[in-house]
C-alpha cells in the first residue's frame, strides 16, 4: 500500500489536488484536517493506494507477454504476415499499455 499526505494553503488548491489523486486511483484515508498556526492555515488529507491488486494484474499481463514472445521465437506465431502482426504485436502493445496504465 502506498501512503501520501496532500497539503495546500487554500481550499481551491486543496480540492484540486485531492481530486487529481482520486482520479489517479488513490483513496481518502480518514477525514481532512484544517490546521492553523502563526504562519496561517493549511489543509491536509491522507491518501492511500492499494498496490497489491495492481501487482497481481501486472504479473498476469507479464506472463501473457512472455508467452507471446516465446511463441514468436519458437515459430508458432508467424510475425511476418499482416495477420501475425495484428494478432501478436498489436496484442502485446495493448497488454503493455494496459500494464502501464495500471502502474500510473
Amino acid at each position: 500500500m502506498k501512503y501520501k499526505v496532500i497539503t495546500a494553503t487554500n481550499r481551491n488548491e486543496f480540492e484540486s489536488k485531492v481530486n487529481e489523486f482520486l482520479d489517479l486511483g488513490w483513496q481518502l484515508q480518514g477525514s481532512h484536517q484544517l490546521m492553523t498556526n502563526t504562519n496561517g492555515s493549511f489543509f491536509s488529507q491522507t491518501m492511500v493506494k492499494d498496490v497489491l491488486h495492481i501487482k497481481d494484474e501486472a504479473v498476469e499481463l507479464l506472463i501473457g507477454l512472455k508467452r507471446d514472445a516465446e511463441m514468436a521465437l519458437s515459430g508458432e506465431w508467424d510475425c511476418s504476415t499482416m495477420e501475425g502482426r495484428e494478432t501478436g504485436f498489436e496484442a502485446q502493445i495493448y497488454l503493455i499499455d494496459k500494464l502501464l496504465d495500471k502502474l500510473k
